[in-house]
């Protein structure tokens, strides 16, 4: 858990030196150094590594209703995990399935709500890591949310759709941060966590947190990234 890893830096990227810091339920920390994608502060891949190899096993069917530009699905691609993706951004999903090179491995293009719910056949999933946009960048039906609590609501779905989708026992991890919008502040990981629970989950005694120290232009600045670890019991 003390294992450093060092992310390799880019050149003609606006890359930034970032510090993660892990605590399990054991509490011991467990720190990474790495390098923020600039497409954004999406769930990097040594931090997703760590989490899918701690939380599943070989051959688990693994989902991802947030793909994005593909991280959890390349996770376990190299680590021998299945796994199904759902992305609405066409060209995330080309993104994607430029790296897929396992038939273990689906990538769905759509809306995450609509296509959770095409799953008609008993499908089961082992465990499920998801990194949902943050307030102001989530779309629903093709439009973006108006408004915090329409954000909430679609949220509140999803986690209702994943919690009937997993087996009994597995864990559900979702990656999220408060939100600072116009002056404002929106406490979106402790509203995650209360619908996480009302969706029927059992929260981890210990949530995994994740700090960020960032480093730009000479400034410092500390952020807060949650990863809200629940079961299915």
């Amino acid at each position: 858990m003390g294992e450093r890893i060092m992310g390799r830096k880019k050149k003609n990227t606006r890359a930034v030196s970032v510090e993660y810091e892990l605590w399990f339920e054991d509490n011991s920390p467990c720190h990474i150094s790495l390098r923020v994608d600039p497409i954004g502060e999406s769930l990097q891949y040594s931090v997703a590594q760590k989490i899918v190899l701690l939380f599943s096993k070989k051959g688990d069917w693994v989902l991802d209703p947030f793909a994005g530009f593909g991280t959890v699905l390349e996770v376990c691609q190299k680590n021998n995990r299945k796994c199904m993706g759902i992305e609405r951004q066409v060209k995330r999903v080309h993104h994607c399935k430029k790296k897929i090179k396992s038939e273990n491995i689906v990538m769905l293009e759509g809306d995450a709500l609509k296509e959770l719910k095409k799953l008609k056949k008993p499908r089961f999933f082992d465990f499920c890591l998801m990194d949902p946009p943050f307030f102001g960048f989530l779309y629903t039906n093709g439009k973006k949310t108006k408004n915090y609590s329409e954000h909430l609501s679609f949220l509140q779905k999803i986690f209702k759709q994943v919690f009937k989708k997993l087996r009994r026992g597995s864990y559900c991890i979702v990656g999220t941060k408060n939100v600072y919008k116009k002056g404002r502040l929106f406490p979106l990981a402790c509203d995650l966590a209360h619908l996480l629970k009302k969706a029927g989950f059992k929260p981890f005694p210990e949530i995994v947190r994740v700090r960020k120290k960032i480093g730009r232009g000479g400034r410092k600045e500390t952020r807060t990234y949650f990863l809200l670890v629940n079961q299915k019991k």
